[in-house]
């Protein structure tokens, strides 16, 4: 069975916002995971190894006249150029499958949470 990429979380403001993050090499086959000293916040922000691209991913809350507003912002930061472009190939086969999945999930949340009124 394959591996699942599964983010750390990287903080979090309790009722308004939750960020995850992960260091790995996604554009690998099966992606290699960073080093366990990533998995954790300050870890996470120190790490500079080159070959490698970081990633958070933030869902964020914010009042919307009578309900809320769920928002996510992805960031990536690669450790060096060689893997910055490895990345960018990697980004530009998967772009359009990421968006489809984060819109279903956020539209699968927007279910469950009006379900639940």
């Amino acid at each position: 069975m394959a591996e699942v990429l599964s983010a750390n979380e990287l903080g979090r403001q309790e009722g308004r916002e939750a960020v995850g993050g992960i260091v790995a090499k996604f554009w690998r086959l099966r992606p290699a995971y960073g080093p366990k000293e990533t998995t954790d916040p300050a870890g996470f922000v120190s790490f500079a190894e080159p070959g490698w691209a970081k990633a958070a991913m933030a869902f964020q809350l914010s009042p919307a006249g009578e309900g809320t507003l769920l928002a996510t912002e992805t960031r990536i930061r690669a450790t060096d150029g060689t893997s910055r472009r490895a990345f960018g190939r990697y980004w530009l086969l998967i772009r359009a499958g990421s968006g489809l999945i984060r819109f279903e999930f956020l539209n699968a949340i927007a279910r469950r949470a009006e379900s639940t009124r």
